[in-house]
């Protein structure tokens, strides 16, 4: 049998959220729903065709030449920003009680756990992919050259004009 929160009873009562939240905690909530928002519009610009650090090869090869690539890219950034407001949830009393338009579970309490495991989670997930890239960096790969501008000039990977 499931331990279920009893719901919260007035809508006026004060969360710990919203009467002891540190002003630095706040803002390190709103700086990190941010961080993400530059490499979502560069996504969004390589989505609408704007090259952005690619060639024109190095942008196809990026994007592809179906509608799926632009897409993807797109969904990704909404995606991400997505994720990074969830940060809110930690300073915000949304984050602590469920609102009440939610059906079924709206007004009861959120256990400090269903945000622990899925955060520990993404960590180690995160960890586990990125990891590699370390180490792959090291290698040289001439192979892979698609076309990326290294300090203003077209690789040779063949861009426009070589």
């Amino acid at each position: 049998m499931a331990i279920v929160a009893p719901p919260v009873t007035s809508p006026d009562l004060p969360t710990r959220t919203a009467t002891t939240t540190p002003r630095w905690a706040r803002w390190a909530a709103h700086t990190a729903a941010l961080v993400a928002v530059p490499s979502g519009l560069w996504r969004i610009g390589l989505a609408l065709g704007f090259p952005l650090g690619y060639t024109e090869q190095g942008l196809r090869y990026l994007v592809g030449p179906t509608a799926w690539g632009p897409l993807y890219l797109i969904a990704l950034s909404v995606l991400t920003e997505a994720a990074a407001m969830l940060t809110l949830g930690l300073v915000q009393p949304w984050g602590e009680v469920v609102p009440r338009w939610v059906p079924l579970i709206g007004g009861r309490a959120i256990p400090p756990l269903a945000a622990i495991v899925p955060a520990w989670l993404g960590v180690a997930g995160l960890t586990m992919l990125w990891t590699p890239i370390v180490f792959w960096w090291a290698i040289p790969h001439p192979d892979l050259d698609h076309g990326m501008i290294r300090g203003g000039q077209p690789t040779s990977g063949g861009g426009v004009g070589l």
